[in-house]
């Protein structure tokens, strides 16, 4: 914010004379923000202030005056809204119970997470098992490994459903991923990466929480 010296080195250079607001001496004001706490408020009362002397300055001729005023508090707001945007965001603080409720969220989807992500790298390494015309064998090997990944989805699905709002994961996968002996084996590895990803953000998401 500019100081009352160099609100008098401006007067001097563009001829703004004294007292065009009858009540309102700049000088002063300035002074008084500069020396005191210099809070938001001090700042708006500042602000509403300079926009009388603006007024009082644009009807006696001298509008660049009062726009040199108001233009060096709107910086000064915008500077500080600047500063408030990068400041780091403080987490609310989170009574016993709350916390324990968000962890215990995290601890599960991360248990889900880890099944899951165990039964997708067993489809990932075994192509072969779902080539067409495979043998018995190998298409038995198939089917335990999609019932064994059909019954954690179904759990994380059902988990996901009882917690209600809190959890939107089965909402956003479980109708695509509720057959997966059904589905080609490159568009089932697609949408358990997508659904794992999901768990992922959303255990983040929550952990940021507490």
């Amino acid at each position: 914010m500019i100081t009352r010296k160099e609100w008098q080195a401006y007067k001097k250079k563009h001829k703004v004379p004294d007292g065009l607001h009858a009540k309102i001496s700049v000088g002063d004001l300035l002074e008084k923000f500069d020396k005191g706490k210099q809070t938001d408020e001090d700042l708006e009362k500042l602000e509403k202030s300079l926009k009388f002397y603006y007024s009082a300055a644009k009807d006696a001729g001298h509008e660049g005056g009062g726009d040199y005023l108001l233009k060096a508090v709107n910086s000064e707001i915008a500077k500080r809204q600047e500063a408030a945007a990068r400041a780091p965001k403080t987490k609310p603080e989170l009574g016993e119970n709350s916390a324990k409720f968000y962890r215990d969220l995290v601890t599960t989807l991360n248990k889900h997470h880890a099944n899951l992500k165990g039964v997708r790298k067993a489809l990932g390494d075994h192509p072969e098992l779902f080539a067409k015309g495979t043998d018995e064998k190998l298409k038995a090997k198939a089917d335990k490994l999609l019932a064994a990944l059909q019954t954690e989805l179904d759990k994380l699905f059902a988990w996901c459903r009882k917690e209600g709002d809190t959890i939107d994961i089965s909402l956003a996968h479980s109708r695509r991923l509720s057959d997966v002996t059904s589905m080609p084996h490159a568009d089932l590895i697609e949408e358990l990466d997508k659904c794992l990803e999901t768990v992922t953000e959303t255990a983040d998401h929550i952990a940021d929480k507490f």
